[in-house]
């Protein structure tokens, strides 16, 4: 697992190990009480929330609890989160593997799906922390981390999974909860005395947000109001491990099928490895154990 525990103020949580797979209860797949709103054309563009307030996760998440405790403490200020699984090997039923990164070398990635794509589009100017860079700060060597999605979601690269689930005229939502918070802009230009080739922005919270509320504004703007579309989310579920996580529990299992009593293999279908052909893009493989098939924002 992962020895670093913060970089660039983002602090990463171990929710615990994941290494058989979380199944959650059947209420989950139809709870339709953490809606955003997106993009129509691109659902992994969140726009804003329909109603303010925090809604637990519970047991819908592994270490629901863990995750709802960090998700709902909002002080002190500049409070940036992030939280993985490890040793992570088992993606929960019904979800897949929406994308997977190996840090081969200090400055050496091997990505495919989702960590092949980038938040921003590229600048020469400053431009925020991607997620994918501050996982290869926290991340060792040789470590993989996968995230999962539910298998008919669409994720993005901060580690979210999305799903559009109609118009907002089928749920009469007119307005966004909104926050402003006075924030203070800082250009970083070197970090731990190295000088960054593309400079990177940090907000600086001034003082703690006003009062929150449900504004209209960008639902009666001609610009946005027809484009927008209400989705379903869910954090991506993001493991971190070794190979030799992946070989121990192919191991555990190769001795459970010895002293097996004629049941079949689990057919979870959600597996994957850190094996990879000859192009260097991680492959997803098909173990018998059913192993493997994600920035600190707040919603």
């Amino acid at each position: 697992m992962p020895t670093s525990t913060e970089f660039f103020g983002v602090t990463a949580y171990n929710l615990g190990s994941l290494t058989t797979t979380f199944s959650a209860p059947s209420a989950c797949a139809t709870g339709n009480d953490h809606h955003v709103i997106v993009n129509g054309s691109k659902p992994d563009e969140v726009w804003g929330h329909p109603t303010c307030g925090f809604k637990d996760r519970g047991s819908c998440l592994p270490s629901g609890k863990s995750y709802d405790s960090l998700a709902s403490v909002t002080t002190p200020l500049n409070r940036a989160w992030n939280f993985y699984y490890s040793p992570g090997i088992a993606c929960p039923s019904g979800w897949t593997t929406a994308g997977t990164m190996i840090k081969e070398g200090d400055s050496s990635l091997s990505v495919s799906g989702v960590f092949s794509s980038r938040l921003q589009a590229s600048s020469t100017g400053a431009v925020e922390l991607e997620a994918v860079d501050w996982w290869a700060e926290i991340m060792n060597v040789s470590e993989t981390i996968a995230y999962c999605c539910p298998s008919d979601y669409v994720a993005n690269p901060a580690g979210y999974c999305f799903s559009t689930v109609g118009p907002r005229t089928d749920f009469n939502y007119s307005s966004m909860c909104y926050r402003p918070t006075p924030v203070d802009i800082i250009t970083v230009t070197s970090l731990d005395g190295v000088s960054l080739t593309q400079p990177l922005i940090s907000l600086d919270i001034l003082t703690t947000p006003g009062s929150t509320f449900e504004d209209d504004r960008l639902f009666t703007h001609s610009l946005y109001s027809t484009e927008l579309v209400v989705a379903t989310w869910v954090p991506a579920v993001p493991l971190i491990h070794q190979q030799s996580d992946v070989d121990e529990a192919e191991e555990d299992d190769d001795e459970n099928d010895d002293e097996g009593d004629g049941e079949g293999d689990d057919a979870g279908g959600n597996a994957a490895s850190t094996k990879r052909p000859g192009n260097g893009v991680v492959s997803v493989l098909g173990l018998t154990l059913g192993i493997l098939a994600g920035m600190g924002m707040l919603l």
